[in-house]
């Protein structure tokens, strides 16, 4: 893919390849996925501020890849990064802000780190033991 077919401003380009990025995941290509999100990264001029939204929702695809390759060291900064943006853009009760916390749970878990996993949804719990079947 020539990357002028993307778009020719930084917005659009990395905007495109967030939708490609996602349907890369989507299908289970994710070294492909991870490029794409890396390039809208790379795309990112200095003018432009790093919590903007859709630099945010490439931290946030590029976070989810990792996850699913098993790097959650790798995705928690990132999650950090979208969360802080996004809870100082959104209400608390955006979905756009608990998928971040439920993404970031998701990791911390990954690490062990189950305090803090919880800590991002209070008043949820984990699973207990299953039920003997009547």
């Amino acid at each position: 893919m020539r990357i002028g077919a993307l778009g020719a401003d930084a917005l659009g380009t990395a905007s495109t390849r967030i939708v490609l990025g996602n349907i890369l995941r989507a299908r289970g290509a994710l070294t492909e996925a991870e490029e794409q999100f890396r390039a809208a990264l790379d795309s990112r001029g200095p003018q432009t501020a790093a919590d903007n939204p859709v630099y945010v929702s490439v931290n946030v695809g590029l976070a989810r890849v990792l996850l699913d390759r098993r790097r959650p060291a790798d995705a928690e900064p990132l999650l950090r990064a979208a969360l802080a943006a996004r809870t100082a853009r959104f209400a608390p009760a955006d979905k756009r802000v608990a998928e971040v916390q439920t993404d970031l749970a998701r990791a911390l878990t990954a690490l062990g780190r189950m305090d803090e996993a919880n800590a991002l949804h209070p008043g949820v719990s984990a699973p207990g033991p299953k039920r003997p079947s009547s």
